[in-house]
């Protein structure tokens, strides 16, 4: 039992875990029955003043597992009270809460975090709720309490297979409730009621950001606030996202490093005013943990912090301490506080990164060795930059199947940029540090030095970004199994302990890249056809996925000042699914919340065929696609009635339009189009209404399908009775927007569909829809629960 006495920390993190994951994916009774087999090892134990080493192990071992499990079940639980009672209804309440947080977007939209009082006059008790302030308002403070006229919700869901669920996300920190305030609203003077640290917290987080922005230039100053404080909601998403694609995003996140300067700076400022080391350690720990508060104990901070804190305490007493040990305490602490951060991306990052370095940097040296370069007998720039390549290699190994599985994105240009990134990052932590410091004591002095700090972020915010445009920043990864992460670490695990010739290692490493490369990229699919319904707000797109990797889009959402579906829902669902060319692109209709998404799709994926309607409708969307088409040699063919043509097994029958103009109705010229694959089929219908029925219906049971599209998002100019019965689904999806300005879909409609015994399927209520046939049935894919 040595591997447990020597670090015995390291095994009950591994105990928490194992319990959080069980209570995650089995039900409650399961963990029930684990603890009532804790009670055997532990009667024993009590029985005999003597107990062998395994037996306690066994007993803390399923006791960590219960006590984890049973906390991440208690954590789960959405309260239920007025405020769950209130959320997603429409009625505006009047809401009273004291001010515990404040902060702003990238976009300078002001919100607060909020303790509830009183809904109305009745009293609340719950989780803390996140206050949107109208523009324009001057924002509260800590302290205030806050009156206010508006509307409960909660967190946005994901609404597409594969998207970031912001819902998901908040509930694993207790966040599960946002307030949309209007006028008039009131604040009240502070009442003390959030307690006076988090009152001084809150101030010097809110005077830290005055300072920084009152030396540096708005970008600048945002940008090191994400680095100082955390706050990555005001940096511009471009940024991020540029971050992201090259594979450096970690820089931006509060972690180890920020905490290895702040350590450095809190004890240069101990030796600056000659205490001892041991009060030197004290000054630095008691820091630290203001520091974790005014990050908002974020899991890199608490983690990189504790472990900080426990080395310096170990070397001021002089005890020896094991790195890894450490990382288990961390990893302790912050799972019995909140059980959830287990999966939240930061905490995954922040331990494996540090346990990546731990255990591969000295094989990587040793590796080194072995051919001849011994990096400490290098020159000392060498041994800087190759000990830096060599730490960020190591975290990389280590990382990559996170970031991969969570980003869809293989940075290929990471190692090398974070070569570049990471001093830079450190100067300007420690800069702004300084800036900081000097502000507080004379501000003149703090913007002379701002000047640094600034030209180092908007030299490299520039530098970046056309690095990133230079093509091959990234490599999009198809979404995959978490099984194959685990694949991964076992892969690296077999690549860093076995010991045997080049020969064998060269084929064990190439057969363990090849299976993971394969499971990625060509993942055994048994069903045959997938049919997913976006959903993209008030318009129509779907992605029909038939064999041998051929893919069909139908519509392509909106595109409008405030958003392109292309660039936002459909490439990023076409990129997650590992889906790089359209081979057919159907255009239901010319009109923009069909089409309007398709131009960004053009310039972003080989499209090979494009099908339209035959008539005649310029606009500038639609005059842009066929530019963009004939520069790129799609084909382009417009479509009639009796057109029909059989594609990887899958055939495509086509009702309408027919080949003269029948109205000046755009809607009535859609493309009715009945795919048929196997014993399966689905209608689309565009946006047609009532007129076309005469047209379509003597087509009889040729209309019949499985799976219908709504035709014209379920508005009361469609959907008649005799057309339902003639095609007769067994499922119905209504493509529509929540809170249209048309009042989409009509209540009569919809009705007129469950009485036929059909329950439609609104993606508003539901988000996407997904369906997979094997050609026998249709069954419905429920991805949010996966």
């Amino acid at each position: 039992m040595d591997w447990y006495r020597r670090r015995p920390l390291l095994w009950w993190a591994l105990c928490l875990i194992i319990g959080i994951l069980i209570a995650r994916i089995l039900p409650v009774w399961a963990l029930t029955g684990i603890s009532v087999l804790a009670i055997i090892p532990g009667a024993r134990i009590l029985i005999r003043s003597e107990s062998d080493i395994l037996i306690h192990f066994i007993f803390l071992f399923l006791a960590l597992l219960s006590l984890a499990g049973f906390r991440y079940v208690g954590t789960t639980v959405i309260p239920n009270n007025l405020l769950s009672n209130l959320a997603d209804r429409e009625p505006r309440v009047m809401y009273t809460g004291i001010v515990s947080h404040v902060d702003s977007t990238a976009s300078g939209l002001p919100y607060c975090q909020t303790i509830p009082l009183k809904l109305y006059e009745k009293p609340l008790t719950a989780q803390p709720v996140q206050v949107w302030i109208p523009r324009g308002a001057s924002a509260p403070t800590v302290g205030d309490t806050l009156t206010g006229l508006g509307t409960f919700s909660r967190y946005p869901q994901a609404r597409n297979p594969g998207e970031f669920d912001y819902r998901a996300y908040q509930s694993r920190n207790h966040r599960y409730f946002q307030f949309n305030i209007k006028y008039p609203w009131y604040l009240h003077s502070k009442d003390g009621s959030v307690g006076a640290w988090k009152n001084f917290v809150q101030s010097s987080r809110q005077q830290i950001t005055d300072i920084l922005h009152s030396t540096m230039s708005p970008e600048s100053a945002s940008f090191a606030g994400a680095l100082i404080l955390g706050n990555r909601d005001a940096v511009q998403k471009q940024l991020v996202d540029t971050y992201s694609s090259l594979g450096i995003i970690h820089v931006m996140a509060v972690s180890g490093l920020h905490v290895g300067f702040v350590t450095l700076i809190l004890m240069v400022l101990a030796q600056l005013v000659r205490l001892s080391f041991k009060y030197q350690v004290v000054f630095a720990v008691l820091g630290l943990a203001f520091y974790a508060a005014l990050v908002d104990f974020r899991p890199s901070v608490v983690r990189a912090s504790i472990m900080a804190g426990v080395f310096l305490i170990a070397e001021a007493s002089e005890r020896r301490y094991d790195i890894l040990n450490l990382l288990g305490f961390a990893a302790v602490i912050i799972l019995l506080i909140n059980p959830g951060q287990l999966f939240q991306l930061g905490f995954q990052l922040s331990f494996v990164a540090v346990l990546s370095i731990v255990l591969i940097y000295g094989q990587l040296e040793e590796r080194l060795e072995n051919i001849g370069i011994t990096i400490a007998e290098t020159p000392k720039p060498v041994q800087y930059f190759g000990g830096l390549l060599l730490v960020s290699f190591a975290a990389f190994i280590g990382t990559v199947p996170l970031t991969t599985y969570h980003f869809g994105m293989l940075p290929l240009w990471g190692i090398l940029v974070n070569l570049i990134v990471i001093p830079v990052i450190g100067l300007v932590v420690i800069s702004s540090f300084v800036v900081i410091l000097t502000s507080l004591i004379w501000a003149p002095v703090g913007g002379l030095y701002a000047e640094f700090p600034d030209l180092l972020i908007r030299w490299m915010n520039r530098l970046l970004p056309a690095l990133e445009q230079q093509g091959f920043a990234a490599l999009h990864i198809p979404d995959y199994h978490w099984g194959v992460v685990l694949l991964f670490y076992i892969a690296i695990a077999i690549m860093l302990s076995w010991k045997f010739d080049i020969t064998k290692r060269v084929a064990v490493y190439g057969g363990l890249v090849g299976v993971n490369l394969w499971l990625i990229f060509f993942p055994n699919d048994e069903l045959n056809i997938r049919v997913t319904f976006l959903d993209v707000g008030q318009g129509d797109a779907a992605v029909v996925e038939l064999p041998r990797e051929t893919t069909v889009l139908v519509d392509a959402g909106i595109r409008t000042t405030h958003g392109d579906r292309g660039r936002d829902v459909i490439g990023p669902y076409l990129r997650r699914h590992g889906i790089t060319d359209v081979d057919l692109a159907i255009l239901s209709h010319p009109h923009n919340d069909h089409v309007g998404g398709f131009p960004w799709i053009l310039r972003h994926f080989p499209v090979r065929e494009i099908w339209d309607t035959h008539h005649e409708y310029s606009t500038q969307v639609m005059n842009e696609i066929q530019v963009l088409a004939d520069s790129q040699g799609t084909r382009y063919r417009q479509i009639t009635a009796g057109f029909d043509t059989l594609i990887q097994g899958t055939r495509f029958t086509t009702f309408f339009p027919v080949s003269q103009n029948l109205t000046e109705n755009i809607n009535n010229h859609s493309i009715v189009q009945r795919m048929e694959y196997g014993n399966t089929s689905i209608l689309w219908t565009g946006d047609i209404e009532h007129e076309v029925d005469p047209h379509i219906l003597h087509y009889d049971t040729l209309l019949r399908a499985d799976l219908l599209k709504v035709p014209h998002h379920g508005s009361i100019t469609s959907s008649t009775l005799p057309l339902i019965q003639s095609i007769a689904p067994k499922y119905a999806v209504v493509s529509v927007g929540q809170d249209n300005k048309f009042d989409h879909p009509s209540i009569e409609v919809l009705d007129r569909y469950r009485e036929q015994g059909i329950s439609p399927l609104l993606t508003m209520e539901t988000g996407g829809v997904v369906f997979e046939s094997d050609g026998k049935k249709w069954r419905r894919i429920h991805w949010r629960n996966k």
